[in-house]
């Protein structure tokens, strides 16, 4: 049975909210714990927070051959690899999303 993929979007006009931080720790839940397909669009223009991190975490795990044993060691144990995050602008999050949805079962904004 095709479930229908599930949006989930959070917001608060007030900067410094935590959105970005309870953004990443729901779709590791989501991702990790549950076993769930994730996508995350990072409408946060034109800080884009979360794509930043995980840049960073991509260069520091580059950079670091004990980091990158343990994130294969990861991969093998869960069959699961990182969850995607994409730049998206707000008011077009559903047009960067959609063609993806494929394949995820929750994405957040």
């Amino acid at each position: 049975m095709k479930r229908n993929p599930l949006f989930v979007a959070l917001s608060n006009p007030k900067g410094g909210m935590e959105k970005s931080t309870f953004t990443v720790l729901l779709a590791s839940y989501f991702h990790c714990l549950n076993g769930y397909n994730v996508l995350v669009v990072n409408c946060d223009y034109p800080q884009h927070s979360i794509s930043a991190m995980r840049d960073k975490e991509v260069g520091n795990i580059e950079k670091n051959v004990h980091l990158r044993c343990m994130l294969c060691g990861q991969f093998d144990r869960t069959c699961k690899k990182v969850y995607p995050v994409l730049a998206g602008v707000p008011g077009k999050e559903l047009e960067t999303t959609l063609p993806l949805t494929g394949g995820c079962d929750h994405s957040l904004f």
